[in-house]
């Protein structure tokens, strides 16, 4: 699949912080086959966080998942260098986050057209995740 002129043009070192749809990052560049059947469990949260792990070190990355849980905390670090963040709605939780922040300096990593457009309407870049995936790549490459 080709690749977005903007994809194509984006420079890491514009971007301040990393907002990260987790589900459809995990979807689109983690689970396989049968895999995709355990995509709500923790476990393949957790995946996700140790995915970007070395990438997040680095950056501000802030990893945001679905979750209706009461006894999860809203954002955390658990340990990873990337925040976890557990909302209700973490589309609408990754828009209120380009809102607060200067979102020309924001990337948001999604496949999800809506949200991606809601995000660059506000001003902030897109990367889709396997484009993010690529960056990682290449960014391990260069350590």
């Amino acid at each position: 699949m080709a690749r977005s002129r903007r994809e194509a043009t984006l420079d890491p070192d514009s971007v301040d912080a990393w907002l990260v749809d987790g589900f459809n990052a995990l979807h689109a560049c983690l689970l396989r086959g049968s895999e995709r059947q355990a995509w709500w469990r923790a476990e393949a949260q957790t995946r996700v966080a140790e995915w970007l792990e070395a990438f997040a070190r680095e950056r501000s990355v802030l990893l945001v998942f679905d979750a209706a849980r009461a006894d999860s905390e809203r954002c955390s670090n658990d340990g990873f260098s990337a925040t976890l963040c557990f909302a209700p709605d973490a589309d609408a939780e990754i828009v209120d986050s380009v809102r607060r922040s200067a979102p020309a300096r924001v990337c948001v990593v999604t496949a999800d057209r809506s949200l991606a457009d809601r995000c660059r309407a506000l001003g902030a870049q897109i990367l889709r995740p396997w484009a993010f995936e690529a960056l990682l790549d290449a960014s391990a490459r260069n350590r």
